[in-house]
């Protein structure tokens, strides 16, 4: 190897680990000084030469960019470069032609893309999961696997970027199976040269194909110190989620980068890799064959990683809507931690699971395909726990804590009490206490998914009766439960006595938490029946009693649930503290106000759910908010979509200020997602209720939706005023009819 040319590219490559390769070189030099004595020096001349050169040649793209003429430019090289070393002059000269080339490209590029208008269809997803997320999949016998990059920061440092930072280093990956349908390439291909229409052509192509594809940042997913250091731990998460049956070939193809241009230096790290997996999975990985190989950029399959990367890393607003409209970002391009946690599951499961640990694994169950390790890890963990009740009863406390803490979305905690009932300890009968908490539990689960089943409503209530004198504190939590069930069936009165006789009792038999939620509950009651000042009333008794709670973590999340009641009961009253109460809810949430704290709340995930929901309930509301709303609707290309309630109601909302706006393509899209939401449970008639609710939104608003799949349930459920919605004509007509057909908080 030549030191001295490898240090000169090194900085004028703008090589990301300069500093560190050229100390490297250097060590190698003071070893070679017995046969070559300059060498040493030779190779620090290079380094300032490379510095010198990558330096004019910035100079040199700065003036074009700040509007220099070229022959301005050409004089100032001529002269600045007169005494410059022949291969600094060479540099800089080879740095003016690439910019002038690329400034005369991308003035042809402008003047193709005038015209241009998007007409890639979005994606749907199904059950959370992108049909191209790699555990959707179906199992293959062969894999190749193209790897590119873009993004400049592959170091430590790329922490400190933000994710929309086009310097940040981004990974990506195109998995194609053995029986794969994308076309090859017939020429090289740089999405840089591209227009529009042609990078709309390829992304419509992937999206056709049977291909996967998985990309993370080095900010959080692939925070590594150097790039094939996030190469390698992108190649291990694609193993780890790839489908596999069997006999198993898969080769990396991963475009060459700096010192890495021959493949033969990747062979250490596939052995070390297979190893580490075996260890992992034996049974999974026993029949893998594993291949890492480094190809040029010209490679037939290479330009369409190429495309994806050029739109996930640039700031151009139209490549962001086109790779929007592919389903990808947040799915399979992953801007947030899911990959790195999942990664972190996947080497607990190797031993004994902590209890946080195993309700993680339910949370992530619904991302997760039937070959996913995951499924093996808690079927043998169970089989275990049948046959250690202190197991199970940890899990169990797990799950009682987070319904406490309100630590949990509908879906986790249904997946965590199925399995807990799946697997209860069979040597002998639960003791009564326990089977009440277990059964209470399971009915809090069954609220949080609008289910009502009799039958588990009696045997909670029986239960509860039964141990009232035992554990007034069970008894009391099982009851409320019980009022928020009968809810889910349109039944607003016949919990109100029961719950009066427990706010009878002294404070210290039920708990000062419990009083709180009675008069919460009440509340609630109150407000559904549109009884709005004794809810009120309610609701301040119920943040008086929580505001005495000694544990900080149960006042603010009882506070911040009541609160939120509190202001939808404004809201609906037309109180005009309700924007005050409003604003004070989402910017405490946010920690920021005005513009910023509605942005933050129109980007966010689920721990703001509420918040966000209570947030756009208001904003459909009054024609005085435009500005809030126009901030909401900038945001749309970050909008983010998860499991369970109330993620229906943020997408209905979100379409209906879309067919405000005149978006109707797009305010179909994320109604016909609201409505589909709400027929995938089963079992609950209130969200088969509310999906034709917003279909009939829908028509309201002249949206072309697809009907709901399952039939409209009848009573208890106003069905008769259905048609008032359906032919409402404004946004107050359509409030008025929501407010009879979901009252309170169902909508």
């Amino acid at each position: 190897m030549d030191l001295k040319w490898e240090t000169y590219k090194l900085f004028i490559f703008d090589d990301p680990n300069a500093e560190y390769k050229y100390q490297q070189y250097r060590s190698d030099a003071e070893e070679q000084l017995a046969t070559d004595p300059q060498l040493v020096s030779e190779v620090d001349k290079a380094a300032r030469e490379g510095k010198r050169a990558a330096a004019l040649a910035a100079t040199v793209k700065q003036k074009l960019r700040l509007g220099d003429s070229p022959d301005e430019v050409r004089t100032w090289i001529d002269e600045t470069c007169k005494y410059e070393p022949g291969r600094v002059v060479k540099s800089v000269n080879t740095a003016f032609k690439k910019a002038m080339d690329w400034k005369t490209g991308k003035g042809v590029l402008r003047e193709k893309n005038r015209n241009f208008k998007i007409s890639l269809p979005y994606t749907p997803i199904e059950n959370g999961l992108h049909p191209q997320n790699l555990r959707a999949l179906p199992s293959s016998p062969r894999w190749e696997i193209y790897i590119d990059e873009t993004g400049k920061e592959f170091s430590a440092q790329a922490q400190a970027l933000n994710e929309t930072d086009s310097t940040l280093g981004r990974v990506i990956a195109l998995a194609m199976p053995e029986s794969c349908t994308l076309p090859g390439l017939g020429k090289s291909t740089h999405a840089t040269e591209l227009t529009y229409t042609d990078i709309e052509a390829m992304l419509h192509t992937l999206r056709k194909s049977d291909a996967g594809i998985l990309g993370a940042t080095l900010k959080s997913d692939l925070h590594s110190h150097s790039w094939i250091a996030a190469i390698v731990k992108l190649a291990r998460w694609i193993l780890l989620m790839l489908p596999m049956d069997g006999q198993t070939m898969v080769t990396f193809k991963i475009e060459n980068r700096g010192e890495y241009r021959d493949s033969r230096s990747m062979k250490a790290l596939e052995e070390t890799l297979l190893d580490e997996l075996r260890r992992l999975a034996p049974e999974r990985f026993a029949t893998l064959n594993l291949s890492l190989k480094l190809i040029d950029k010209d490679e037939r399959y290479n330009g369409y990683v190429d495309v994806i990367a050029n739109c996930w890393g640039s700031s151009d607003k139209t490549k962001k809507k086109l790779l929007n409209r592919t389903g990808w970002p947040g799915h399979c391009l992953l801007q947030s931690t899911d990959v790195a946690e999942i990664d972190r599951l996947y080497r607990e499961a190797e031993s004994d699971l902590d209890p946080a640990t195993w309700f993680a694994i339910c949370t992530h169950l619904t991302k997760e395909p039937g070959h996913s390790l995951f499924h093996d890890v808690l079927a043998l963990l169970g089989e275990r726990t049948r046959c250690d009740a202190a197991l199970w009863r940890k899990y169990l406390a797990e799950v009682r804590y987070r319904i406490a803490h309100k630590r949990f979305d509908a879906g986790s905690l249904g997946r965590a009490l199925t399995w807990l009932d799946n697997y209860h300890p069979s040597s002998a009968r639960l003791p009564g206490l326990l089977e009440l908490q277990m059964k209470s539990a399971q009915l809090a689960g069954a609220n949080h998914l609008g289910q009502c089943d009799v039958q588990q409503v009696a045997q909670v209530m029986a239960a509860a009766n039964a141990l009232k004198e035992e554990s007034a504190h069970d008894a009391c939590e099982a009851a409320l439960r019980i009022a928020i069930s009968a809810t889910n069936g349109f039944d607003f009165t016949s919990a109100v006595p029961f719950i009066e006789d427990w706010l009878t009792q002294p404070i210290a038999v039920p708990g000062r938490l419990n009083h709180g939620k009675l008069h919460s509950t009440l509340g609630q009651l109150c407000a559904f029946r549109g009884e709005y000042p004794q809810a009120l009333a309610y609701f301040e008794a119920a943040l008086e009693q929580f505001s005495q709670l000694s544990d900080p973590d149960q006042a603010t999340s009882n506070r911040r649930q009541t609160e939120i009641y509190k202001a939808i009961a404004l809201m609906d009253l037309q109180h005009p503290d309700a924007p005050l109460a409003i604003r004070a809810i989402t910017e405490q949430a946010t920690g920021k106000s005005g513009a910023p704290s509605i942005r933050q709340l129109a980007r966010s995930a689920s721990p703001l759910r509420f918040e966000h929901y209570l947030l756009l309930r208001w904003l459909v509301r009054g024609s005085e908010e435009t500005q809030e709303q126009l901030e909401y609707l900038g945001c749309f290309d970050d909008w983010q979509n998860h499991e369970g309630h109330p993620w229906m109601l943020i997408n209905a909302y979100r379409a209906w200020m879309l067919a405000n706006s005149l978006k109707s393509v797009e305010a179909v899209v994320y109604l016909q997602k609201a409505v589909d939401e709400c027929c995938d449970e089963e079992n609950s008639a209130i969200l088969h209720w509310m999906a034709h609710c917003l279909h009939a939104l829908g028509d309201s608003l002249a949206l072309e939706l697809e009907p709901p799949r399952r039939t409209c349930p009848e009573a208890p459920f106003p069905s008769a005023h259905l048609g008032e919605l359906r032919h409402a004509t404004s946004n107050q007509e359509r409030i008025h009819a929501l407010d009879t057909l979901l009252p309170f908080n169902f909508h």
